[in-house]
């Protein structure tokens, strides 16, 4: 996911939206990480 902001800027998702992997019976959805944190750390919902 490539923003414009800055990695500053708050990045405001609401449940079920991001990058959405199906892992079986379950879902991965990466919120933020690499672009959106500078590639310090990610965020998802599983």
């Amino acid at each position: 996911m490539k923003h414009k902001d800055k990695h500053t800027d708050a990045l405001i998702l609401p449940s079920g939206e991001g990058r959405v992997y199906n892992c079986g019976n379950m879902t991965a959805i990466f919120k933020a990480d690499e672009n959106e944190t500078n590639e310090k750390y990610s965020i998802s919902e599983w």
